[in-house]
């Protein structure tokens, strides 16, 4: 009893020998009390401290684990052990001695976070969250274990877990720029872009040296579909002193996104100078090619990049559309690789299904083209069901009734600021034919092609919201001077049109809003291009939309938005009688020259005969059809139902269940 109270006593000395630098000291005494006991747990941990602090890890940890081994529920002892484990980068044990240690000890938080960071090292990153979520009970205002537990959700796949507890943190410690950054990883993750892009303005704000919050800003805006902000947002990336190669092909595509050709061109000038055979560059040379005309050098570009990177999805994607599906076998396997590897993104995947469809389309194999088709959209579908955007069929026929009871045909507005051309609006549903329509019209030249403008369709929304605000029931009750700040607000997100005297606006979304186009802009040329049901609609099913059209993903949801789209138009063909041309797809490509006099005609403009070539018109596409536009008018064939027969059953009983003609397209139901 003796020998082991003066023990006892000796290593008390050794420790405060060993706090105070006195290692010597504390060896000796250590040693002495080992002579009085053997197996000391208590001397060999503090042999093995003195070790540790001389740098002889190898005998630190031989003592050490000696102590464990002769008193494993001392969890001091393990926590050394497990510091020495970790400075060898042997983690397995590292978490092996804190698990023990934290059973002995359940209430220390500095161990569990300390166990939850080894976890994460050897790739346990669900025992780690659970690790993580235990340091925040215990020690609630630890914001770094916070961000552990966030990190390690999103790494197993929590996504809304890991999303709600950022939101949570976020207010918690709304200036730590840490917890903003991770703010922004959830948000990607959980696809919410509008809390992506609150958190990365703030981001910027509260760190504008860091150019990752601009890379953010912009992805969320892009996501939102402002390509003209993305750019902005971006353009600080490239404003250092030696921009990266891939900074600056990215900022090119942000203003290719944004119609800004002469800035994209411009840059992808200083990228050639600094590394002409880029992946990225000739990416983003290839889009421009496209989207400018010059199929040609597209092709040899995109190909290019495909040599110099082959996992780069949108490379083959678009190089599928140029031509028109006619790929080669080994294209094709590569393609099929990325699409079954769900490491890859699930928009890549999902773009992929889509462009193998295409491809087999072109080789007439029908049944597996269908399959790509499905696979492709399932994927999208699944990304929509995270972002909590599915297409709602109730939803879409309760905002068609409020859309055309509240803009009521009628409503009259003053001219408001003259504004510098006359609007021309091409109605009609996506892949129906508006490219080819605003092709001829902007072969004009008197006309500019605007492509699909998004400023409408913000306007809608923002007056229904208005609207909804005051208590005012009808669009013509909202004040005058309201309504011509709307008008001046389109008019004023037009871009450059130099000295032409019609702009004309393609934008799909522009359906719903025939009565505010009629109540903002009396002077503008209304024209709905109607196109086969059955084409069209498989033909959206067959592209990709990704999320930008929710109803897209489904034959069914995709017949029942045409329904939708066929009622309004058939509300407004009654309202307006004459002041909407009807164009039918088919037969204007049948009778063109007739049926493009007309249109021109309708529209305001004096004949030009450059309106029968317009695919030789230099002027920017950036649409699926930016291709085709390329090239003269082509009468179909043969019809996709011909060709997919049964495939296509649930297409055409949604169609008919909508009310829909499936030769023309038109409404033939009753309000």
């Amino acid at each position: 009893m003796q020998d082991k109270e003066q023990a006892s006593s000796l290593i008390d000395s050794a420790f405060a020998a060993h706090q105070s630098g006195d290692m010597a000291s504390a060896r000796m005494y250590g040693e002495k009390a080992l002579q009085l006991q053997a197996d000391y747990p208590d001397a060999l941990h503090l042999l093995g401290l003195v070790a540790w602090s001389e740098k002889d890890i190898d005998k630190a940890l031989a003592f050490i684990e000696r102590a464990v081994e002769l008193d494993p529920d001392e969890p001091i002892f393990r926590i050394n052990a497990a510091a020495i484990h970790e400075k060898r980068n042997d983690f397995q044990r590292v978490v092996e001695h804190l698990r023990i240690a934290a059973q002995r000890a359940p209430i220390d938080a500095t161990i569990r976070m300390r166990l939850a960071r080894a976890e994460v090292k050897i790739g346990d990153n669900k025992a780690a969250s659970e690790s993580y979520e235990t340091v925040c009970r215990l020690a609630p205002d630890r914001v770094d274990a916070v961000a552990g537990f966030v990190r390690s959700k999103l790494l197993v796949g929590s996504t809304a877990e890991a999303f709600q507890a950022a939101l949570t943190a976020r207010r918690k410690w709304p200036g730590d720029i840490s917890l903003l950054k991770l703010c922004c990883a959830a948000a990607i993750q959980a696809r919410n872009w509008r809390e992506l892009l609150e958190v990365s303005a703030l981001w910027r704000r509260a760190d504008a040296s860091d150019l990752n919050a601009c890379r953010s800003l912009a992805h969320a805006y892009m996501q939102l579909r402002d390509a003209p902000k993305a750019r902005d947002a971006f353009e600080p990336v490239i404003k250092v002193a030696a921009p990266a190669v891939a900074d600056l092909s990215a900022y090119a595509r942000f203003c290719l996104a944004a119609f800004d050709y002469a800035e994209a061109e411009r840059v992808l000038g200083e990228v050639r100078k600094l590394a002409p055979d880029h992946a990225e560059l000739q990416f983003a040379q290839a889009r421009y090619d496209l989207f400018t005309g010059d199929l040609e050098k597209s092709e040899r570009h995109f190909l290019r990049t495909i040599e110099l990177n082959p996992d780069m999805p949108q490379s083959y994607v678009h190089l599928v559309s140029i031509k028109n599906g006619d790929i080669d076998d080994a294209m094709l396997a590569n393609m099929q690789r990325m699409a079954d590897d769900s490491g890859k993104q699930a928009e890549h995947r999902a773009a992929l299904f889509l462009a193998i469809g295409a491809a087999l389309h072109r080789r007439s194999d029908y049944p597996k083209a269908m399959q790509a088709f499905i696979k492709g959209n399932a994927l999208t579908t699944d990304l929509l069901a995270l972002e909590g955007s599915l297409y709602d069929q109730t939803r879409a026929e309760e905002e068609r009734r409020r859309d055309l009871a509240f803009f009521k045909s009628g409503v009259t507005s003053s001219a408001g600021d003259k504004a510098p051309a006359t609007p021309i609006f091409i109605l009609g549903a996506p892949r129906s034919g508006t490219t080819l329509i605003e092709s001829v019209l902007a072969a004009h030249p008197e006309a500019f092609g605007a492509g699909e403008l998004g400023a409408l369709p913000v306007i809608h929304d923002a007056a229904v919201a208005w609207a909804g605000q005051a208590g005012v029931e009808a669009f013509g009750d909202i004040p005058e001077e309201q309504r011509k700040a709307w008008r001046n607000e389109y008019v004023s997100g037009w871009p450059a049109i130099g000295e032409k005297k019609y702009i004309i606006d393609k934008q799909p979304l522009n359906i719903r809003s025939v009565g505010l186009i009629n109540a903002l802009f009396p002077e503008a040329a209304l024209v709905h291009i109607r196109r086969n049901p059955v084409e069209t609609c498989f033909s959206i099913f067959r592209n990709d939309f990704s999320s930008g059209w929710p109803f897209a993903c489904s034959l069914s949801d995709t017949a029942h938005y045409y329904g939708e789209y066929a009622r309004q138009m058939e509300h407004w063909r009654r309202e307006l009688n004459d002041e909407v041309l009807l164009l039918q797809y088919e037969d204007f490509v049948e009778n063109f020259e007739q049926r493009a006099r007309e249109l021109i005609a309708h529209c305001g403009l004096d004949w030009s005969d450059a309106c029968l070539e317009f695919h030789k018109a230099q002027r920017p596409v950036a649409t699926f059809s930016a291709a085709q536009v390329r090239s003269p008018l082509a009468r179909q064939k043969d019809r996709v139902l011909e060709r997919y027969g049964d495939l296509l059953a649930p297409l055409i009983v949604a169609l008919e269940e909508a009310g829909v003609d499936l030769t023309t397209g038109a409404y033939m139901g009753e309000e």
